[in-house]
């Protein structure tokens, strides 16, 4: 099939305004999954698309995999480094490379980014037939779930090209690249139509495999869904859009609750199968096709919910897998947010992830249910985000690089939340990287009141037999938590406080003063069993680097506990 590469190029209309697109870092509008997101820092340690693109052209930031125009695409085509071949899969790079050579009408840059898709084109051959694409989508899925995700296959290599979300991922880097890139004449005529042919390829792939693929929760088909629909549009191809079409409205509607939070709880995520929901959107508007209007009522709902999850730093909260996202520039992308005043006590019912926000408090108490065996779930539920005068005090340990040891060891446990322990175990166990085998279940009450609260049990062998529910009052500007847990046997509890690292800790018996910066929390303890306070080293990632820092301990050896902890400025 032959393509006038050009007018493709030059006809096709971005979801997103061109002003918008280089107003903006890429990916402040386009924020990453999780793991991309890591490794992104840790491979090139920068936030704007100008410091990645220094770092590419004149300190070797892509060493580790080679030098433009040409890329070592399988060198970490391994499990234990299967984030850093996703990444490199992706070309998350290409992006920021474009719009900085659109900014500063550098031929040359242009240039070597066109060379760059043209040899990863030339270089790494699709699928011929449907069926050898249908059986490598299989195929690699059920090697994913057995090998990785439960850690049964060792460090295996495996390719990962075209398979998921790689040629989905960079079917829509390459489009948006050729938009920074079409006025400067940088291309020729036979580069466009080789270029024009590379993304039809892969929405052609893509097609082929989600023509008999069932329907799977989450992001990485609701991508492929969108992926076929810039595909129908860049093509003009009436089976692309068809087929991308019918699978986002399925994934809009299942994947985004009612309350508009993603049912995977992570806010990151939640951001991009956002971002995938407004692209799809905004293309039907620009290319006069339908998406289900109930679909785009929900996606609506869901970028009114965005604004919940930001933290007083602008930033978002971290719950389960993910990372700190810039919420500002990417909310703005978003239909504009109904001009309700902002409450004081927000309740995502669905997701049931309870917020208390004023001018001094930042409270976040995470209730979520458990989303699925191979999710980005993390035990330690009932944990609270405490905040004060815009600093950090209590916090989620937040979340590392998937390919790093701590990942599975630490971030995804109990330990790591402000939550508890029942005889040294959270309330969830994981084997390999995401085969949850035990995980919690909770109930919870909505806000009455100024009070909120959530009752939890567990599958893990421990906590047989233990109910934990913990209230919230927020009266009177302060902060009180009650803690009440029954059991048919003696148990040592462990309630855990991971504090930000900026914090001091100043004891004084059933007293703690916490100290950031300016900012002044005294937290009081009380139970009607003894109780021991102190210490323990905790872990704290909420970017790139895995930082040291310490979580308070307050434990108590028995079987029906109560413990009130009273937090106030001061």
């Amino acid at each position: 099939m032959s393509f006038d590469g050009k007018k493709l190029i030059a006809e096709f209309q971005t979801p997103l305004p061109e002003s918008m697109l280089l107003e903006y870092d890429f990916f402040d509008l386009y924020p990453n999954d999780g793991g991309g997101g890591f490794v992104m820092r840790q491979e090139l340690p920068a936030s704007s698309d100008r410091a990645i693109t220094d770092l590419i052209l004149y300190h070797d930031g892509l060493g580790n995999y080679g030098t433009l125009p040409k890329i070592d695409y399988h060198k970490f085509d391994s499990w234990s480094t299967i984030e850093r071949a996703s990444w490199i899969n992706r070309v998350y790079f290409i992006p920021s490379l474009a719009r900085i050579a659109r900014l500063d009408r550098n031929s040359d840059l242009a240039k070597l980014i066109v060379a760059t898709l043209l040899e990863l084109h030339r270089n790494s051959a699709p699928p011929k037939t449907a069926a050898a694409a249908q059986f490598l989508d299989v195929e690699t899925i059920r090697r994913r779930n057995e090998e990785y995700n439960q850690g049964k296959g060792g460090n295996k290599s495996i390719s990962y090209q075209w398979y998921d979300f790689q040629p989905s991922s960079r079917l829509i880097y390459i489009i948006q690249a050729l938009g920074f890139l079409r006025q400067m004449d940088c291309l020729t005529d036979v580069e466009a139509d080789e270029l024009a042919q590379m993304v039809f390829t892969h929405a052609q792939v893509i097609y082929w495999q989600e023509m008999t693929a069932p329907y799977r929760w989450g992001n990485h088909q609701a991508l492929r869904a969108l992926a076929m629909i810039y595909g129908g549009c860049f093509c003009h191809d009436r089976d692309f859009l068809t087929l991308g079409i019918k699978r986002m409205n399925e994934h809009i509607l299942a994947d985004f609750a009612q309350d508009g939070l993603l049912l995977e709880a992570s806010p990151t995520y939640h951001c991009l199968e956002t971002w995938i929901a407004r692209d799809a959107c905004y293309l039907a508007e620009k290319y006069g096709f339908e998406l289900d209007k109930q679909a785009v009522e929900r996606f609506e709902k869901a970028a009114s919910t965005t604004r919940l999850l930001c933290r007083p730093d602008n930033r978002l909260t971290v719950l389960n897998d993910g990372c700190n996202l810039n919420c500002l520039p990417f909310i703005a992308t978003l239909p504009a947010v109904k001009t309700e005043a902002v409450k004081e006590h927000d309740w995502l019912e669905n997701n049931r992830i309870a917020i208390w926000r004023t001018e001094k408090w930042y409270l976040l108490m995470d209730m979520s249910h458990f989303t699925g065996q191979f999710s980005h779930y993390h035990a330690g539920k009932n944990a609270l985000n405490i905040w004060y005068q815009d600093a950090p005090f209590i916090v989620d340990s937040g979340c590392c690089d998937y390919d790093a040891p701590e990942f599975k060891a630490y971030f995804k446990n109990g330990e790591a939340h402000a939550s508890l322990l029942v005889d040294g175990m959270g309330d969830g166990k994981v084997q390999g990287a995401y085969d949850w085998l035990h995980f919690a279940s909770l109930t919870s009450t909505p806000w009455q009141d100024n009070c909120i609260s959530g009752r939890l049990t567990s599958t893990v062998p421990s906590w047989a037999g233990v109910v934990w529910e913990r209230t919230l009052n927020t009266k009177n500007d302060h902060l009180e938590i009650t803690d009440i847990i029954t059991a048919d046997k003696a148990h040592q509890y462990e309630f855990i406080y991971p504090l930000h690292p900026d914090v001091r800790a100043i004891f004084a018996e059933n007293q703690i003063r916490l100290v950031n910066g300016s900012a002044e929390l005294l937290m009081a303890f009380d139970s009607n069993h003894l109780l021991t306070i102190g210490l323990r080293p905790a872990l704290w990632c909420d970017g790139t680097d895995i930082l040291p820092t310490r979580a308070i301990r307050v434990m108590l050896n028995n079987d029906n506990i109560k413990l009130k902890c009273s937090i106030t400025h001061l």
